[in-house]
């Protein structure tokens, strides 16, 4: 079983080690050929095939195992998951409820993500602290009243946006606006 692979990048998804092995990897994140590449992998082996999984650091590995976890979702599923929503994201969309933001993933729709709040384990490790989006959301809603927005209708931009699966201050901001332009 392999559990780790110190290389260089080659062809987007090969990963060349010291004695000129190469290993096809599926990665959440695509390296730059020659670069330099260390990752944690996950080995699935089945009827037809062996499949190496690449990870930046062990949360990602946690929850890629997580997923697969739930019912119905595949090693491809699970990495489009931590390619588009990240482990933080993922962590944030099941403690707040918001199976919007799960569903931005390739290959998940609105039943995998219901499903899946419902039934992943999240892992033992470091997850956002949920004050942190609320203070994100403050302070978005603040910066929207200083651009001349009533301040209730700011909150309520915010929160919609929050809802419809955005994270981040920017998203936030940029979604908020959006709402409250076509309110006006």
């Amino acid at each position: 079983m392999i559990g780790y692979l110190k290389g260089i990048a080659r062809c987007g998804g090969i990963i060349v080690t010291g004695d000129g092995v190469g290993y096809v990897v599926h990665c959440v994140n695509t390296h730059v050929d020659d670069e330099p590449v260390e990752v944690l992998v996950t080995t699935i082996v089945r009827e037809d095939a062996i499949t190496l999984f690449g990870f930046a650091d062990r949360a990602e590995q946690m929850f890629f195992d997580a997923l697969r976890a739930v019912q119905g979702v595949g090693p491809q599923t699970a990495l489009n998951l931590l390619r588009d929503v990240g482990p933080a994201g993922i962590a944030a969309a099941v403690l707040s409820n918001n199976s919007v933001a799960l569903k931005k993933a390739a290959g998940v729709g609105a039943a995998s993500a219901v499903k899946i709040m419902a039934t992943i384990k999240l892992p033992k490790i470091e997850l956002p602290d949920m004050s942190d989006v609320t203070s994100v959301m403050t302070e978005v809603a603040a910066t929207l009243e200083l651009l001349g927005f009533d301040s209730e209708a700011a909150r309520g931009a915010v929160r919609e946006a929050n809802s419809a699966g955005l994270v981040g201050e920017q998203a936030l901001l940029s979604g908020a606006l959006t709402l409250l332009r076509a309110a006006a």
